[in-house]
């Protein structure tokens, strides 16, 4: 191998009871470089691990995982020094009592925890190891929890190539549930890297066997209480009788209902008319007028359109009066014109009695331009139009006569 892998082998031995450490979780998700802008005072070159991290992760990638993601995974695996490695120093802050020392790593945390979400979950056997013996710290049944975040492999080699074969070693068979594989985001591919995240609790199944020193661990599960060995289950007692006492009596049989002779009638159903009281007339609604004003509304209108029609009607008999008035005035004229004579006396008299009429007829259609004559009948207004009809005939017939007369006579007009 290139490189030490000494992540595999940092195993913690001491089972501290640690508060949990899980405020990353809620943290806010940061660019990798803002979330190690806080690392600066622990971490050298810090802003060359991010530049190389970015350039060579693996982006874009299967699993969606952002650039900066990706570059997360990528810096967690790299070595370059024990002052300068990520893993060593993380993993160190997260096992002291002082858990206010992890929160410079919060944003960071957060950015791996979102990574390591994205990708599958891994169920079964992983490996790692550890260069002596610490067989004496782990009991069959015993529960452990690792505080920091553990790298394991899903190859048995990978981890050996990393034991030292002069030397004791103790080598631990894993079966995990929470597994996150980050072969193809880390510096080693080859590695087949399996990383647990903080606070993993494990359960020791087995300890040393036939003269080996490896250690079998098996995952405990947030939604499943731990087993305390692998042994089977106690058998299930046989079912116990409720009650000592004796059996209770039989129920006796339902007794038979008696006969209808010696039943009572039953009486009859009532009908529901005769009990139920009557449903009210259903009321008019308030908003609505009474019928009487709608009628009275109607009439009212339909009085005005009446007046409003005779109005006009007066109107155009007015018009139709005063225009023969003005033909009654051409009439006289010609007629004071052609009685000039005193030889047409007949004429002079039908001349008077024309003009009395006439006057008569002026009399009236006068008080008919009067505004106060302008609501009267119009039968009224019929009447007077055929009469004075009548009269322009009549003088138009005595115009005729007369002129013809005037001819014959050779009577000169004055």
């Amino acid at each position: 191998m290139s490189h030490s892998g000494d992540r595999f082998t940092d195993i913690e031995l001491e089972n501290k009871r640690l508060p949990a450490c899980c405020g990353y979780i809620t943290w806010k998700l940061l660019s990798l470089r803002d979330a190690m802008k806080e690392l600066q005072g622990f971490l050298q070159e810090i802003n060359y691990f991010v530049k190389e991290a970015k350039k060579h992760c693996s982006y874009p990638n299967d699993d969606n995982l952002t650039k900066d993601e990706s570059a997360a995974i990528y810096i967690y695996t790299m070595e370059i020094s024990d002052d300068s490695c990520v893993y060593r120093i993380l993993n160190e802050t997260l096992r002291l009592e002082d858990r206010t020392k992890v929160r410079p790593w919060f944003g960071y945390l957060k950015l791996l925890h979102s990574a390591t979400s994205k990708l599958p979950t891994l169920k079964g056997t992983i490996w790692r190891g550890i260069n002596k013996d610490v067989t004496m710290h782990f009991k069959k049944g015993q529960k452990i929890t690792w505080w920091s975040i553990s790298s394991c492999s899903t190859s048995l080699d990978v981890i050996s190539s990393f034991l030292n074969k002069s030397s004791p070693s103790t080598l631990f068979n894993i079966e995990c549930l929470n597994g996150k594989s980050i072969s193809s985001y880390a510096r080693y591919p080859n590695d087949e890297e399996v990383i647990l995240m903080p606070g993993t609790v494990f359960e020791v199944v087995s300890n040393p066997h036939h003269g080996s020193n490896s250690i079998y661990l098996k995952e405990i599960s947030d939604d499943e209480p731990p087993r305390s060995s692998p042994s089977p289950p106690p058998p299930i007692p046989p079912r116990q009788p409720r009650s000592s006492t004796p059996p209770a009596p039989p129920i006796p049989p339902r007794q038979p209902r008696p006969s209808t002779s010696t039943a009572p009638p039953i009486p009859p159903r009532q009908p529901r008319s005769s009990t139920a009281p009557p449903i009210p007339p259903r009321q008019p609604r308030s908003s609505a007028p009474p019928r009487h004003d709608v009628e009275e509304k109607a009439l009212k209108q339909r009085i005005c359109d009446i007046e409003e029609k005779n109005k006009q009607s007066v109107e155009e008999y007015h018009t139709a009066l005063i225009n023969t008035g003005k033909r009654l005035d051409e009439q006289k004229s010609s007629l004071d014109s052609m009685t000039s004579t005193n030889n047409h006396i007949q004429l002079l008299q039908n001349k008077d009695q024309l003009t009395t009429n006439f006057d008569n007829i002026s009399q009236q259609l006068d008080e008919l331009k009067s505004p106060n004559r302008t609501e009267c009948r119009i039968e009224g207004l019929d009447q007077l139009l055929t009469h004075v009809d009548t009269m322009v005939q009549q003088i138009g017939r005595i115009i005729q006569i007369s002129g013809m007369f005037l001819v014959n006579e050779a009577i000169p007009f004055a």
